[in-house]
């Protein structure tokens, strides 16, 4: 049952916009996408975004004015604005239209790819507070940290996305999966220690890794169902871990993780925590939402910060999230 609604109709907004996203083809829209925006009242001012992590300079550079903010681009797209209001502790709420070859994040709460149907769900949906994944991860000597607003990818999961560039061009689907055979030829798996953050010492996992990815959202790598139970809006974050397989195995198990059947596998560890700790016997790939952020990760840690970011939700979405 829905809860009272407490509607406030954004008749303004930013449009930043990612012109590099569906492998290019987002560049030919802009002028679609402002009479669409129109169309149903919402006044755009648009910025195109001209670099990595520009749209997260945008975002954060707006100030907290209370606005809708869209991101119109993908999973990418995504991150980079939220990271920038979050940054800005802005009181703006994050608006999506999916533009990308992916769209996780975008699809998780309901948003169409059809832009005439998605400027309508803007126009009556409601912002929601929802929760992010935090990282913070070492290489070399050096510390880093960002936000997820999907799921992050650790071990086979970043060596995917770090080969997926190279399939652009290709329908998303079998680019993914031109990349995914590609990056089975080349990837080591790597002996890990993982950790749970709920318990002190609480070992989950020792050995040898094939990937782990951390969902704040049930869907990766354009639609396919590695955390299966999450929700962004439980406080908790899903781990879904698969320890060394054969490659043959591994080639068996893909066709059932568009549905969430891999957690059916013997190698598969499935829970939900507040977060995670892994460390590795060597520098391994991550990626953030698609995006690859290093290639010799030596430590990772994963904690989630409820209900953190404004987002609107379509209405008739806003129980199934």
């Amino acid at each position: 049952m829905l809860r009272a609604r407490t509607q406030r109709v954004y008749m303004k907004a930013t449009a930043i916009i990612n012109p590099a996203s569906s492998v290019g083809q987002t560049s030919t829209r802009v002028d679609e996408v402002i009479s669409a925006l129109g169309a149903v009242g919402i006044e755009a001012e648009v910025v195109l975004s001209e670099r990595p992590l520009h749209a997260r300079d945008v975002a954060r550079a707006l100030g907290s004015d209370g606005q809708m903010v869209l991101a119109v681009g993908g999973d990418g797209t995504v991150n980079e604005v939220a990271q920038g209001l979050l940054e800005s502790e802005s009181t703006s709420v994050l608006g999506i239209l999916p533009f990308g070859t992916g769209n996780d994040f975008a699809r998780m709460i309901g948003m169409s790819n059809d832009l005439e149907t998605a400027v309508g769900q803007l126009k009556t949906a409601e912002p929601v507070k929802v929760d992010i994944g935090r990282v913070r991860w070492k290489q070399a000597d050096n510390a880093f940290s960002c936000i997820f607003v999907n799921a992050i990818g650790i071990g086979f999961d970043g060596h995917v996305a770090s080969i997926a560039p190279r399939y652009k061009g290709y329908p998303f689907q079998l680019g993914y999966l031109a990349a995914i055979l590609v990056a089975l030829t080349t990837w080591k798996d790597v002996g890990v220690t993982v950790s749970d953050l709920d318990a002190a010492s609480s070992k989950q996992f020792t050995g040898p890794l094939f990937f782990v990815t951390v969902g704040n959202a049930r869907d990766s790598g354009g639609g396919y169902t590695i955390n299966p139970k999450a929700s962004i809006v439980d406080g908790r974050l899903d781990v879904c871990l698969v320890r060394s397989l054969p490659k043959l195995r591994a080639l068996r198990m893909l066709p059932s993780a568009r549905t969430g059947g891999h957690l059916e596998y013997n190698e598969v560890q499935y829970w939900q925590s507040t977060g995670i700790r892994i460390e590795m016997e060597r520098g391994i790939p991550i990626h953030m939402d698609g995006e690859v952020r290093s290639l010799n990760a030596s430590e990772v840690e994963v904690t989630v910060d409820p209900r953190a970011l404004n987002v609107m939700v379509p209405i008739d979405k806003i129980n199934d999230i």
